[in-house]
């Protein structure tokens, strides 16, 4: 394994972070990179959401490294838990945790064509003190969907009742006999809306596009909105 040459940092341990870092490892036995997650654990979307029957919207065998695929899924479309412990299952295999640096977000990251190395600074979040580092390469894994978004609907911020992002669904949220408003019908939705409308008063289902949706795992959506 090669332990010197150029320093490689990953912003972000989700799968693109981790495919990377195992891609480096398998094809170049490179061993000099550093991975920066400001998360507590790996996994990336997969270990942020937890919403009630998050799972994968595309078929699982599409969704695993051709270098380790996984002939045991349990379905079609597996729910969060199981992606998350396959990636962790990965991390573990190629030993990726000691080259994670976690609950650590990089705040900036400059160049200096001096030394033709990015001066990086990252911030330990649970100590709130400030990390200086150096790289060569920087790779950017942080995904499209790092911050969940409310919509800007004119007074929100009025609104008196418990309000959340599926993204930053509380471990602890009790819906069970209450009135429900769902803003937006994508994948997210059309998962938890079967699911806690078990216990719930849905009243409104919102959207600005029609969709359609075929049977995941026995529960059938469509139609238009």
């Amino acid at each position: 394994m090669t332990t010197g040459g150029p320093h490689i940092i990953i912003i972000g341990a989700g799968i693109g972070g981790l495919s990377f870092a195992i891609a480096l490892k398998r094809q170049l036995g490179y061993n000099n990179f550093t991975i920066y997650e400001s998360r507590a654990e790996l996994g990336g979307t997969w270990n942020a959401n937890k919403y009630p029957g998050c799972a994968c919207d595309v078929a699982s065998h599409f969704y695993c490294l051709s270098t380790d695929p996984n002939p045991n899924w349990t379905s079609t479309h597996p729910f969060q838990p199981e992606i998350l412990a396959y990636w962790q299952k990965l991390a573990d295999k190629y030993l990726l945790r000691p080259h994670i640096r976690f609950n650590c977000k990089v705040l900036s990251t400059r160049w200096d064509p001096v030394e033709h190395q990015y001066d990086i600074l990252a911030e330990d979040l649970a100590t709130h003190s400030r990390i200086s580092t150096t790289a060569h390469i920087i790779i950017s894994a942080i995904g499209i969907l790092d911050v969940p978004r409310l919509p800007d609907i004119p007074g929100i911020e009025n609104f008196k009742g418990q309000l959340f992002h599926s993204a930053d669904w509380p471990d602890n949220v009790d819906l069970r006999g209450k009135r429900v408003a769902v803003v937006g019908s994508g994948a997210s939705a059309i998962q938890f809306v079967p699911i806690i409308a078990k216990e719930v008063d849905i009243k409104w289902l919102l959207s600005n596009i029609p969709f359609c949706a075929r049977c995941i795992d026995g529960i059938a959506i469509s139609g238009r909105i």
